[in-house]
């Protein structure tokens, strides 16, 4: 994809500084937000319809607003086959070549699909506005599947952007006051990030999952009701029962333990005290 940072920069040299009413960082270093994190996934980050833009008009070129929430990653019909196991999935996949954290006595198997899926934004590699099925009668094109350049053909199009792209404007210390996206794009090198496609070694230094959904995940059942809820810690079947970012992260979000407002990064349960490292690791 084609990069204007040239471009953005002298425009934004021209344009005043935005003030935006962001909520403070709710405690897991994640940065201000303009999302609520109230009442349900369209109040958080992963709504990407623009919701909390506002400059909507001067990011229509470089990011199609949908006007839907979850259209960004799921359609209801013609879900992008390429990833197996990923629910009614609308995005572009990546085909990024990932380099895995290899500081482990056990053979890393890359990205599950519970991984893939995240990495579709997540490793800065495709646009945002990258899917499948756009909204609306005959938007449907199965090449979408593993090719974004469907996104450069379109008339008038300037630059849809990749992540990577967004951080040319969205960096720390940028002068218009607006959300740095850098911390989000974890970009294909995952060397320096907990290992995904791994499954726990079965020894002392490890707890022992104590719930299963067979042929589906492994969980660490909190309160005992042989349910995987949102808030509990869980490993994925691939080909044996692994870690990926989903085990983890819940995308639409899991409510704090004091039951007003989600997790800013979206973590199955609050990491105060290293709690969410202490529900696998024993030391």
């Amino acid at each position: 994809m084609k990069y204007t940072g040239i471009f953005l920069l002298l425009v934004g040299l021209s344009l005043p500084v935005v003030s935006h009413a962001f909520n403070p960082d709710q405690g897991d270093g994640w940065g201000p937000t303009a999302a609520s994190n109230v009442g349900g996934v369209r109040n958080t980050r992963h709504n990407l319809s623009l919701d909390f833009a506002t400059w909507r008009a001067f990011m229509n070129p470089y990011f199609n607003n949908y006007g839907e929430v979850c259209v960004y990653c799921h359609t209801p019909h013609a879900a992008n086959t390429s990833v197996q196991g990923a629910p009614l999935w609308n995005r572009t996949a990546s085909t990024a070549t990932y380099t895995l954290y290899e500081q482990v006595n056990q053979p890393v198997a890359g990205p599950g699909p519970n991984s893939v899926t995240c990495l579709s934004c997540h490793d800065g590699t495709i646009a945002i506005d990258a899917i499948i099925n756009m909204p609306g009668p005959g938007k449907y094109d199965p090449t979408h599947q593993l090719d974004e350049a469907f996104l450069d053909s379109w008339s008038g199009d300037i630059q849809h952007q990749t992540m990577l792209g967004c951080t040319q404007c969205h960096f720390t210390g940028n002068g218009w006051s607006i959300p740095d996206l850098g911390f989000y794009t974890v970009g294909p090198d995952l060397s320096n990030d907990h290992p995904i496609g791994v499954t726990l070694p079965n020894t002392s230094d490890f707890r022992i999952l104590t719930g299963e959904v067979t042929g589906e995940m492994r969980f660490f059942d909190k309160d005992g009701d042989n349910k995987a809820d949102p808030d509990e810690i869980r490993l994925y079947e691939s080909g044996g029962y692994k870690v990926e970012c989903a085990s983890c992260h819940d995308p639409h979000g899991v409510m704090n333990p004091n039951g007003s407002t989600f997790i800013a990064s979206f973590l199955r349960m609050s990491n105060e005290n290293s709690e969410l490292c202490f529900t696998c690791h024993v030391n």
